[in-house]
């Protein structure tokens, strides 16, 4: 909570410091109200709600964007105007949202609690049909064809199998994986694209353009003064800042039209670092260390129990979030940090409680 209150701290300071005061206020709402959802967790938890329960809920998270998609890979919906495509020239599935990213990281977030429900619950047909839903969730993910989605979903899968000793499996998906993205045109097409950039030595169009953003941030950061450096440039200015610090003359002198959201971070621990300096870096650093650490205790000493594998369910979503803010900024997206927050809440309330034996 010290972190919590230090990171909160931090981002409403790069409130006052932008010289876009109006987005800042937009920004800090975002990333700081959803935080409220760590004490709805562990109410919920004091409370006696079922770890079951509430692992329902989160693995219904993504049935509308799945249904969706089902019905634009039909051919019964059309993609919303101004549908992110996909730079590889494959059909990428968004249904009725505009970017496939907000399908693929809802599946995301269900993904390990439709694992955990196929492992706690009692009765069979359930526990089953839940284990299918789980399937269903990482194809759907995948299918929206957002490589860092896919990877994150794929390190889930492998989590969750080490975490439950199935090696055997584990080195299994991996295998399946690696055959998929040979044999299979639309994972092919998106890895070729990935690496056209190194091979054509367009280092810059890395990550679609990822490359250029990063180098501008650390530009950006270097260039800065001792308290832009410890406090931040002040939220919303990410974007500002990278078409100033472009390394890219087209871009920096505006002949290249970019929107907003392709200028963006890209990176979550790039944004805070460009926004609300060192310090702000690593207030949130401090609070995805403390929270793996508290639910990885939650788990170990509640093996065996819905809320071990509610935890377990919990400690493979924070490790897959972590690793997707290294191109995307998921813990600044609600969508993502009020379900994550909520289970880091409920989790970790249950670290150093008694062994029980709940209703699942």
């Amino acid at each position: 909570m010290l972190a919590v209150a230090l990171y909160a701290a931090f981002s409403l300071l790069a409130v006052l410091t932008s010289s876009q005061k109006a987005a800042a206020v937009g920004d800090f709402a975002r990333i700081a109200l959803p935080f409220a959802f760590l004490w709805a967790g562990a109410g919920a938890f004091e409370s006696g709600l079922s770890p079951a329960v509430l692992s329902w809920v989160l693995a219904s998270y993504a049935v509308v964007p799945v249904i969706t998609g089902a019905l634009q890979a039909a051919g019964i919906v059309d993609p919303v105007e101004g549908a992110v495509g996909s730079p590889g020239g494959v059909m990428r599935v968004t249904g009725l949202y505009q970017h496939p990213y907000d399908i693929a990281m809802r599946c995301s977030v269900a993904f390990p609690f439709a694992l955990s429900l196929g492992m706690s619950l009692r009765r069979r047909p359930v526990r089953y049909a839940f284990l299918v839903w789980g399937v269903v969730l990482a194809l759907a993910g995948t299918a929206a064809l957002v490589r860092t989605c896919a990877v994150a979903i794929f390190g889930q899968i492998v989590t969750w199998l080490l975490l439950y000793r199935r090696r055997f499996l584990a080195l299994s998906v991996i295998g399946l994986s690696v055959a998929s993205v040979i044999v299979v045109p639309p994972f092919r097409a998106i890895v070729t694209e990935a690496w056209r950039p190194i091979r054509e030595g367009a280092i810059y169009e890395l990550g679609t353009g990822r490359a250029w953003l990063f180098v501008a941030q650390f530009s950006a950061f270097n260039a800065s003064s001792l308290f832009g450096k410890a406090f931040g440039h002040g939220l919303h200015m990410v974007p500002s800042l990278n078409v100033e610090y472009a390394p890219i003359p087209a871009v920096a002198l505006g002949s290249v039209d970019l929107g907003e959201g392709n200028i963006g971070a890209h990176d979550q621990y790039l944004r805070a670092l460009t926004e609300t300096g060192i310090f702000g870096l690593l207030a949130l650093l401090a609070i995805l260390a403390r929270a793996a650490w508290l639910v990885a205790r939650a788990w170990r000493l509640h093996k065996h129990e819905p809320v071990g594998d509610f935890a377990a369910a919990t400690l493979v979503l924070v490790l897959s979030v972590s690793v997707t803010g290294l191109s995307y900024q998921p813990l600044d997206q609600p969508a993502v940090t009020w379900p994550l927050l909520l289970a880091i809440g409920y989790a970790a309330s249950a670290m150093g409680r008694p062994r029980d034996n709940r209703a699942n």
